[in-house]
């Protein structure tokens, strides 16, 4: 959910630029169709299986993959 500062009834330009630093914020953290996603070391990425097994996809030096059952992100 996004939650953007509220603006008056009459028109302020400074709670519009308060409201346009929020949206463009939130924004830049959203991942963006056709474009690379890029998971930090600290992050997991986390599938969930047809039959509804959670699995974790790691990678090693080497690039090769593995996973591991684990639980519910």
């Amino acid at each position: 959910m996004l939650n953007l500062p509220q603006v008056g009834d009459v028109y302020n330009p400074r709670d519009f630029a308060r409201r346009d630093v929020a949206f463009r914020a939130a924004d830049a953290e959203n991942y963006k169709k056709y474009q690379n996603i890029a998971i930090p070391q600290a992050q997991r990425l986390v599938l969930q299986s047809p039959d509804g097994t959670w699995w974790e996809v790691t990678v090693n030096n080497a690039g090769a993959l593995t996973t591991a059952s684990t639980s519910h992100p």
